[in-house]
């Protein structure tokens, strides 16, 4: 039996947050079922212990999250009370971007504690913690980065006059012992700008979703799910403009939008709508996402950022359900050797994305529903949990 103590330190814990905290959640389960005593610590109030038994969480609302500069400065003046939770752990992970400097802290209060940063996004090398494909090695591109996806000047102009503070990510990756990137694509661009990052280094695909699939029921209108609300980065403006498209379509299908949106995009969306195509959902949870891919022909995944991973891929493959996504980060590495790989498209490129579209429209239930089983029946035998699990403790080093 393990006798290592891990601490997970996290804003967020499920069923809060988004992909990380879906991985973060897998990797507490397989920790727990390796014998290991684990401890989480978040901002969340209200976390679900579903298949989770043995953790023991606390609730602390220094970390529900607040602009970074505040929290980074609310980290290392609250290090004392930090301090309980560090003395008592064999490991410290962290899996939240924003929380990366509680790693100088950790080292501080136990020099010989083993610290484990995961990283979900890019924010040692952005302080928006994401990447554009192909942007310069500047900062220029993260001020791009908040103006195009939160379309604010001022908080565009915040982010590059904040920049400098970024460095402090940077410090803290040399206190870690070892850095986890869920792809390949994720560590190159990252040990890109920072060579040294690579002699700590491991890609660790996220564990898959522990989680039970319905049989597929597609429904009788084709309908198309997209889960990025109105993030510009995920591709939204690129949802709208196909919607447009596809609907001349007879039948027209309908594109579901869930996830975060803003009140500029509900109109968007009301003013692209006469023929009902799009049903604005919004933020909904785990369980109604998993009934809509059960009916959906298809996914869509049109991010224009150097997604790390991609877990609405992910699910959507091990549903059965068709991924048409762009080919941006991990994305090609998660469906390197599948079926879906026929659905990639350029990222930005309208028309291709349309095109792909289509081709699965054209499709008839019968087809469709066997290349989305041979997606998920590939899924399953290039993404074992066990590989998954064992390339993690090896990571660790236990």
């Amino acid at each position: 039996m393990h006798e290592n103590r891990v601490t997970i330190f996290s804003n967020f814990f499920w069923p809060e947050g988004g992909g990380a905290d879906v991985a973060t959640r897998a990797v507490a389960k397989t920790l727990l079922r390796e014998r290991f005593r684990v401890v989480a610590v978040s901002g969340t109030a209200a976390p679900c212990y579903d298949g989770l038994r043995g953790l023991r969480y606390f609730h602390w609302r220094l970390f529900e999250q607040k602009p970074k500069p505040l929290e980074w400065v609310s980290l290392f003046a609250n290090a004392g009370a930090i301090k309980r939770f560090i003395e008592q752990s064999d490991i410290v992970y962290i899996p939240s971007h924003s929380l990366i400097p509680l790693a100088i802290i950790a080292r501080r209060v136990k020099p010989k504690v083993k610290i484990i940063i995961h990283l979900h996004g890019y924010q040692p090398i952005s302080y928006s913690a994401a990447v554009l494909p192909n942007s310069p090695k500047t900062n220029a591109d993260q001020v791009v980065f908040e103006l195009r996806d939160h379309n604010s000047v001022l908080r565009a102009v915040a982010t590059g006059l904040l920049i400098p503070a970024n460095e402090i990510n940077v410090l803290a990756l040399r206190h870690a012992d070892k850095i986890i990137f869920v792809s390949r694509r994720q560590m190159e661009i990252i040990t890109g700008r920072l060579p040294w990052v690579r002699n700590k280094a491991a890609v660790v695909p996220n564990i898959p979703p522990d989680t039970h699939y319905a049989e597929k029921n597609y429904s009788s209108t084709p309908t198309l799910l997209y889960a990025g609300g109105s993030s510009l980065l995920k591709g939204f403006r690129l949802v709208l403009q196909a919607g447009l498209t596809l609907s001349k379509h007879e039948p027209c299908p309908r594109i579901v939008v869930t996830n975060h949106l803003s009140d500029q995009a509900k109109k968007l969306i009301d003013e692209h709508n006469r023929k009902r195509t799009f049903e604005a959902l919004g933020r909904i949870d785990h369980k109604q996402l998993l009934e809509i891919l059960t009916k959906a022909w298809s996914l869509l995944f049109p991010s224009l950022w150097e997604e790390p991973w991609g877990y609405a891929v992910m699910e959507a493959m091990f549903s059965g359900t068709i991924p048409i996504a762009s080919r941006v980060g991990g994305t090609p590495e998660l469906i390197k050797g599948t079926a879906a790989e026929n659905y990639l498209f350029e990222p930005g490129n309208a028309d291709e994305f349309v095109e792909r579209i289509e081709s699965v429209l054209a499709l008839s239930r019968e087809n469709a529903f066997d290349i989305g089983q041979m997606i998920r029946e590939q899924t399953l035998r290039k993404f074992k949990s066990e590989t998954s699990k064992n390339i993690l403790l090896e990571a660790l080093n236990v």
